[in-house]
């Protein structure tokens, strides 16, 4: 999972990645505000339409939840 928080006021910001478990969960710790969040595992980069996933979410201060659920190849 990448969480990229970078908008045309934070141009510096950097993403954040965080591995995927076995149970499909995920924790990062990113910035506040607008992030495009995008999933890469061995199977996304091999389907030419799931290579490209993405989703905006905006991250509130404290815990926040985003399932994502990809089609499957």
């Amino acid at each position: 999972m990448t969480f990229d928080p970078s908008n045309s006021s934070r141009r510096d910001a950097g993403a954040r990645t965080a591995p995927i478990g076995p149970d499909g969960s995920y924790k990062v710790v990113t910035l506040v505000g607008g992030n495009i969040v995008r999933v890469s595992t061995p199977e996304t980069t091999k389907d030419s339409v799931l290579q490209f996933n993405e989703t905006t979410l905006d991250v509130q201060s404290g815990e926040n939840k985003l399932d994502i659920v990809l089609p499957k190849p």
